[in-house]
């Protein structure tokens, strides 16, 4: 029975699924639009970041890549058509950066005290 090589198997699988979730806050630095939400980093040195905006029904997502271990950019978009770019620096559990929302500087915060929105409650029927 190769029971040994199933379990490296099952860990080395277990290791390359790790993800790790925070949450990110952030605005437009002239502070007209605020946004939060949570970011989400993969093993794979990618990730993605989800934000509900101040304004009414509008949402942020995006996707990014590390360029280094603490260093890494991506892309955003807005539910309302608004698109941009932005770097980041990480510490592995926190970290900050900015970036273009739209044409507008936009900054932001992730990890340490800031908390992830809680899901909303599932309806009963």
């Amino acid at each position: 029975m190769r029971v040994r090589p199933l379990i490296v198997v099952f860990a080395l699988t277990g290791l390359l699924a790790c993800s790790l979730t925070v949450g990110v806050r952030g605005q437009l630095e002239d502070g007209s639009e605020t946004f939060k939400g949570s970011v989400t980093g993969h093993s794979n040195h990618s990730g993605e970041i989800h934000m509900d905006s101040s304004k009414p029904g509008v949402t942020l997502d995006g996707e990014f890549v590390f360029a280094t271990r603490r260093e890494g950019s991506g892309v955003i978009k807005t539910s309302d058509g608004r698109v941009g770019k932005f770097t980041f620096v990480s510490t592995g559990r926190n970290g900050n950066g900015f970036g273009d929302l739209g044409g507008k500087r936009f900054v932001f915060t992730f990890g340490g005290d800031v908390e992830r929105p809680k899901a909303a409650p599932e309806k009963s029927e």
